[in-house]
């Protein structure tokens, strides 16, 4: 029974020194704590929103859109409708009769605007430079959403890391004092092979938490190209009290709609081909003895049945327009789903905070008797440390969820289209 006694004594003592190299190993693992984003308290959120948006290579359509919309004025500018068209034509008999017929003309051919088609080109040229500021504004939204989130996802992982070092920290203190009260003999080698157990645990839990926050700085730094975040972004909640329309998004596709609206009336105002208007002078002779006759003229050609040919073109101006239509229907719709899911969530997160904060207050309460009764003998580790694992859990959790709130103030402003 001795040796057998002898024998568990000596595989726990072996089993110690194993955890305390682990725990020597881990201590200077933890030592590893290194934060890649400098912390900035001049940084402010519309700061790193600027920055973002010039790494933003959508930036270069700004230049396209101001092509189409001078390219749309200068061909309303134009007093003809189409590329001029010049007509020569050339008769002799030279090679057959040979009589001294010798015949010249030359046309020059002007293609009229037709009644209302050159006021839509016009408005589709104006459309394309006030779609410049709108494009402009839809990107800074797009952009704020994306830094939104990435601000707050990098926040709360950062605070988790923080407090599972907390954490860290408090088992280790405990780890301690069982250590302490194990050589003076008042517990078992058990015990400390438990208290061990738990440390290792809370540091895989930091390793953990650590690994994932350098993981979304890093996905920061890839969106803004900065190694610094601000130190304050709170939002305050913005009202819904202005109309949906003035929504970015709303604002971009009204824009799109009349263009379309524009380009429909091109092609309907077109009627096909252009009227062409003729100008021309002919020179003719009908002999050798003959004296040459030079006139100048003027004609009109009207394409018949163009319209029909034009059926095509009209189609799809009309399916571009229907399906703008339908699609800020959507727009609409998944705007209010996503007001709607934003001040849902922060009723929500509101809600559970009151039960969260007296969860916290009473597992601290519970941790502080735990620590009590297990000086005094009434509790053992194992009790202990599962009500500080508890008490740890309640803390993150309070602390997470006074962020969530702050998150979905932001979620709510994004949703209702304000910009920082």
């Amino acid at each position: 029974m001795k040796k057998t006694t002898r024998y568990s004594y000596t595989l726990l003592a072996g089993v110690l020194l194993v955890f305390s190299n682990t725990r020597l190993l881990a201590d200077e693992f933890s030592h590893e704590d290194h934060d890649p984003l400098e912390i900035s308290t001049k940084l402010l959120l519309k700061d790193v929103l600027e920055h973002t948006l010039l790494r933003d290579p959508r930036n270069v359509l700004v230049e396209q859109y101001k092509d189409s919309a001078d390219a749309y004025k200068q061909l309303a500018s134009r007093p003809y409708a189409a590329p001029l068209g010049l007509d020569l034509h050339y008769q002799t008999d030279r090679l057959i009769s040979d009589k001294g017929l010798r015949e010249w003309e030359a046309n020059l051919e002007i293609p009229l605007w037709r009644r209302g088609q050159r006021q839509a080109v016009q408005a589709i040229g104006t459309n394309y430079e006030k779609y410049i500021d709108i494009h402009s504004e839809v990107l800074r939204y797009e952009i704020a959403g994306l830094i939104r989130d990435i601000l707050w996802e990098l926040t709360i992982a950062n605070e988790r890391k923080n407090l599972a070092k907390q954490t860290l920290h408090k088992v280790r203190e405990l780890e301690q004092e069982v250590f302490s009260r194990e050589r003076a003999g008042d517990l078992a080698p058990i015990d400390k092979l438990l208290a061990h157990d738990e440390t290792l645990a809370k540091q895989l839990e930091y390793v953990t938490q650590n690994m994932e926050y350098m993981h979304v700085a890093e996905r920061y730094t890839a969106l803004t190209g900065l190694t610094q975040r601000p130190a304050f972004f709170t939002e305050i909640r913005s009202t819904g009290e202005d109309s949906i329309n003035e929504h970015p998004l709303i604002k971009e596709i009204l824009v799109r709609i009349e263009r379309a609206q524009h380009q429909l009336d091109q092609v309907r105002s077109s009627r096909g081909e252009p009227v062409h208007l003729t100008l021309g002078v002919r020179n003719e002779k009908g002999s050798v003895a003959d004296v040459d006759i030079t006139s100048v003229g003027i004609g009109i050609r009207v394409p018949l049945g163009s319209q029909h040919f034009q059926q095509p073109a009209m189609a799809q101006a009309k399916t571009t327009l229907a399906e703008l239509l339908a699609e800020k229907i959507r727009i609409e719709r998944a705007l209010h789903i996503q007001i709607h899911n934003a001040e849902h969530e922060l009723a929500t997160v509101r809600q559970q905070l009151d039960v969260v904060r007296q969860r916290q207050a009473t597992a601290q309460e519970n941790l502080r008797m735990a620590r009590a009764a297990f000086r005094a003998g009434e509790l053992d580790v194992g009790q202990l440390l599962r009500v500080a694992s508890q008490t740890a859990a309640a803390e993150m959790q309070f602390v997470i969820h006074q962020l969530e709130e702050k998150q979905a103030i932001a979620r709510i402003n994004q949703a209702l289209g304000r910009l920082p």
